[in-house]
């Protein structure tokens, strides 16, 4: 009995606040984008603070659908014309084809020749997003000359340029700055929601 008496001593007075915990209690309620968090520590304290919500969903492609979602539910949008799955099916292939391949790099005297493999998840995503997406640039970088070929499950993409600027650039990208050029990214997610297929 005395070493437990002791033992509730010395933890009071090493761990005051832990020690007064048992009798904290908080409410929360949400204001807006803030939150106040009221603290009723006994019946004669009490503390009322605000601060700010966050704005990370804590995952990308939760947070990116639900952004979708939330403009359409502001848009009013015709609900038949929508499908979030194939967002996510896309934002599922954006993630592997940076986490789930093996890219190799060859320096070219005019650009650089880029070979992408599988490693786990990454052959769906390397299917579905690098044809497309190296026939998107073909119309937006008039001065690179841009080709890419299967090479059994591989991908050998081939980018150059006549102009000396351009060559420092495309080596410099390499293949996930490639992959990233042109931001339209967005636009591209919200016609997936609305079934128009774009690039």
């Amino acid at each position: 009995m005395k070493s437990i008496l002791y033992s509730l001593v010395i933890t009071s007075l090493v761990s005051p606040t832990l020690y007064a915990d048992s009798n904290h209690t908080s409410h929360y309620t949400k204001e807006g984008n803030n939150i106040s968090i009221q603290e009723k520590k006994s019946t004669a304290h009490k503390d009322q603070r605000v601060v700010a919500l966050p704005t990370e969903s804590g995952q990308s492609i939760f947070g990116a659908i639900a952004e979708i979602n939330q403009l359409l539910e502001e848009g009013n949008v015709d609900w038949a014309s929508v499908d979030l799955d194939a967002v996510m099916e896309h934002l599922k292939d954006m993630n592997n084809l940076m986490l789930s391949t093996k890219v190799s790099k060859t320096e070219l005297s005019n650009g650089l020749a880029i070979n992408v493999s599988n490693l786990n998840n990454g052959q769906r995503a390397m299917d579905n997003m690098i044809p497309a997406h190296t026939d998107f640039l073909r119309g937006v970088r008039p001065h690179w000359k841009i080709s890419n070929e299967r090479k059994g499950l591989d991908y050998l993409i081939t980018v150059t340029s006549e102009i000396k600027t351009e060559v420092i650039k495309i080596k410099a990208l390499g293949f996930s700055g490639l992959m990233v050029q042109d931001d339209h990214h967005a636009s591209h997610h919200m016609g997936l929601a609305l079934k128009k297929k774009n690039h």
